[in-house]
């Protein structure tokens, strides 16, 4: 799979994760309908038991995850004792992913989903598919392009003045 570009910020590839890794920027409060109307929907998919249809497999539901630098995600890939051409595999399950200790993957989407799966999912198998996105050197997140960061979090500038 090639990077894909995103302005500042470039795919470099997909990976399992456990979700006790993921941390979120958006710190609306949890709606804990959503999280269990996903929950039926993983009992409803078999999410968890390996098969076909186990919803963490379908792209759509991949979380974006922002990596900060090349060195975080060296120290992502040392951790695993991978490289970077393990996250573009195709054809094969994703690659699992450790992390440094102490060290989060920063996630702007996906809050409840991974909420979900933390309560559905039985231990040792709480984790889930992230997509890896790649910051330039010099960018800061303020560089993503607007209309991602507003899709992603779901909030709209007022058009009040």
């Amino acid at each position: 799979m090639a990077s894909k570009g995103f302005g500042e910020v470039r795919e470099v590839g997909i990976a399992r994760v456990d979700i006790s890794c993921l941390a979120f920027i958006e710190r609306r409060q949890i709606d804990r309908r959503i999280v269990d109307y996903l929950k039926e929907i993983f009992r409803a998919t078999k999410c968890g038991l390996g098969n076909e249809k186990d919803s963490r497999y379908d792209t759509k539901n991949y979380v974006p995850v922002f990596i900060q630098s090349s060195s975080e995600l060296k120290r992502v890939l040392n951790a695993s004792k991978k490289t970077q051409k393990d996250l573009n595999v195709e054809g094969g399950p994703p690659c699992f992913l450790k992390t440094a200790p102490g060290q989060k993957l920063l996630c702007l989407d996906g809050r409840h989903r991974i909420q979900a799966a933390d309560e559905f999912l039985s231990p040792g198998n709480r984790w889930w598919i992230v997509r890896l996105l790649l910051k330039s050197e010099n960018g800061t997140l303020c560089q993503l392009p607007l209309v991602y960061i507003l899709i992603t979090v779901g909030r709209w500038p007022s058009t009040s003045n």
